[in-house]
C-alpha cells in the first residue's frame, strides 16, 4: 500500500512558506487520461509538480482499481489499487502542505520553542520524501497492473512476455521476485470461481504488492519520521492516521484494528501460503488484536498493520468510490474530470 509514509506527525505544524498556497493545479486538469496505460504513467512520473503529480497518481490508482477489479471478476473484493489510491490520496495532503485539526495549537507552540525553524525544514524534507514515495511505488507498480490488463485480453503469448519482464530477485536489491508473485496470485485469482479460495488468492495477491513496496519505501519512510526511537514510537501512536472510503472508516496506525468482521470469505483463512505469509507478521490470525504499529517506521510494524487492514477492508465496497470527489477535483484543477469510459459504477 503505497505511502503512509504520508502521515507524518509533521503534517500538523501550520502550513508556512517552504508549501505554497492551494492554487487549483492546471496541470493535472490538462493531462488527466482515465485510462491508465504505461505510456501514460511514463507522463505522470516526469511531472516535475509533485502536488499536481500525486493528483494523477491517485485519480490513476482508482481507475485501474476499477479496472482491475473487472478484469478480476471480483465484485466487491479490493485490490492492491483500491487501497492504493486513498494512500495516495492521504499523500497528496501531507505533500500540500494541508491543515489538519489540532495544528494550530501545535503551530503556536512551535513557534515558542528555540529551533523552530528546524522544525519546518524538517516539514519541507518530509513533504519531498512522501512526494518521491508516491512517485517511486507509481512507477514500480501501476506499470505492474496496466500491463497485467493489457496482457490478460491478449492471451497466453503476451502474458508469458509480461512475467518475463519482472526483475529476478528480493525487492531489497532491486529485484521483483514478490511482485511477480502478486501477479501470479492475480492471475490464478482471475481464473478461479467466485468464493472463498479466489477471495484468499485476491488477498494473498495484495500482501504480496504490499510487502514489495513497503520493502522498497523503507529508506524515505525512516527519513521522513522524525526524531529517535521514542519520538517514533509517540508519533505513531498519537498522529497517525489513514481515511478510508470518504470517511467511513479512520485508523489510528498505532492503534489495534477493528476486530472485524473481516472481508468476504477471509474469517478463517484455509490457504497454507497465504497462512504462512500471515503468520510471519500477525501472530494471533483468528482476531486483529495486536495489529497497531509500535513504531512505522518498522517493516515489521508497518506489515502486521498492512495484513489486518487488507483483511479488514478485503470486500468493502466503499474503497471502490472516488478518494477525489467531481467538486473537489473541479476546485484543485479547475476544470471538470473526464468521463471514465469503461466501468461506469463502482463495483458492488
Amino acid at each position: 500500500m503505497l505511502t503512509l509514509l504520508s502521515s507524518s506527525a509533521w503534517d500538523v505544524l501550520q502550513r508556512r512558506s517552504v508549501f505554497r498556497e492551494s492554487t487549483p493545479l492546471a496541470e493535472a486538469g490538462e493531462r488527466v487520461e482515465r485510462v491508465v496505460t504505461e505510456e501514460y504513467i511514463t507522463r505522470v512520473v516526469a511531472m516535475r509538480d509533485a502536488a499536481a503529480r500525486n493528483l494523477l497518481i491517485t485519480q490513476a490508482y482508482c481507475d485501474l482499481s476499477i479496472e482491475a477489479a473487472d478484469l478480476l471478476g471480483s465484485g466487491a473484493a479490493i485490490n492492491w489499487c483500491t487501497m492504493a489510491a486513498w494512500a495516495s490520496r492521504r499523500a497528496g495532503q501531507s505533500i500540500r502542505g494541508e491543515d489538519l485539526p489540532g495544528q494550530k495549537l501545535v503551530a503556536r507552540a512551535a513557534a515558542r520553542v528555540p529551533g523552530a525553524r528546524l522544525l519546518l525544514d524538517v516539514m519541507r524534507d518530509v513533504s519531498r520524501e512522501v512526494g518521491e514515495g508516491n512517485r517511486e511505488v507509481f512507477l514500480e507498480v501501476a506499470p505492474a497492473f496496466a500491463g497485467f490488463t493489457r496482457a490478460y485480453r491478449s492471451g497466453d503469448d503476451a502474458l508469458a512476455a509480461f512475467f518475463a519482464g519482472f526483475t529476478q530477485g528480493p525487492p531489497e536489491r532491486g529485484g521483483q521476485d514478490i511482485l511477480r508473485r502478486a501477479f501470479e496470485l492475480y492471475l490464478e485469482a482471475a481464473r478461479a470461481p467466485a468464493g472463498k479460495h479466489k477471495a484468499e488468492l485476491l488477498y494473498a495477491a495484495n500482501l504480496h504488492v504490499a510487502l514489495q513496496e513497503q520493502t522498497r519505501l523503507q529508506g524515505r519512510i525512516a527519513a521522513a519520521m522524525p526524531g529517535g526511537p521514542t519520538t517514533r514510537v509517540i508519533v505513531t501512536k498519537a498522529l497517525l492516521e489513514l481515511e478510508l472510503g470518504g470517511g467511513t472508516a479512520i485508523h489510528r496506525l498505532g492503534e489495534d484494528l477493528p476486530n472485524g468482521p473481516f472481508g468476504e470469505h477471509l474469517e478463517a483463512l484455509e490457504d497454507p501460503e497465504l497462512v504462512t505469509f500471515v503468520l510471519r507478521y500477525d501472530a494471533d490470525i483468528a482476531s486483529t488484536c495486536g495489529s497497531r504499529a509500535e513504531r512505522w517506521d518498522s517493516l515489521a510494524d508497518r506489515m502486521r498493520f498492512i495484513v489486518e487492514l487488507f483483511r479488514l477492508h478485503g470486500s468493502d465496497a466503499s474503497l471502490f468510490e472516488e478518494p477525489l470527489g467531481a467538486a473537489e477535483w473541479l476546485a484543485r484543477t479547475g476544470r471538470p474530470r473526464p468521463r471514465r469510459p469503461f466501468l461506469s459504477r463502482p463495483p458492488r
